[in-house]
């Protein structure tokens, strides 16, 4: 039980995006919407084969704050909001995979709750768009 319940809420090494190659197709090529305070970068899911997930990276500007130890924290904050409420996107993925970019825009540093709240939002408003690709891709 206690297994399954980590594959679950676990945030392994293999959904986070490492690969420079893929960073830069996704900020180049990937479609983008804005759930304040969050900006989310996304590309068009593909077939996944059984071992590959969904990919995320988190980011916030340096511009915006200058202590690393602020912008760790908002980092943080992201990636523990997207690990509790990843379940969000399973329906709408249906085995495919999606890369993603989590960019914080505010300028103060949110509270935990705040960036749960945009977190959700976020990953709701991207299932909502891969369902109407998908329903446009079948027509």
């Amino acid at each position: 039980m206690e297994e399954n319940n980590r594959h679950i809420y676990g945030l392994p090494k293999a959904e986070k995006l490492c690969s420079e190659k893929q960073i830069d197709d996704l900020f180049a090529n990937g479609k983008s919407f804005v759930k304040f305070p969050i900006r989310v970068v996304y590309s068009s899911p593909v077939e996944a084969s059984e071992d590959e997930s969904c990919q995320i990276l988190t980011s916030v500007p340096k511009k915006r704050f200058k202590r690393a130890v602020k912008r760790n924290r908002i980092k943080r904050l992201m990636r523990e909001a997207y690990r509790l409420n990843k379940h969000l996107l399973d329906d709408a993925l249906n085995g495919r995979k999606i890369n993603m970019a989590f960019v914080y825009v505010d300028t103060t540093l949110p509270t935990f709750q705040q960036m749960q709240k945009s977190m959700v939002n976020a990953l709701k408003k991207i299932s909502e768009v891969i369902a109407t690709e998908s329903n446009v891709a079948a027509e």
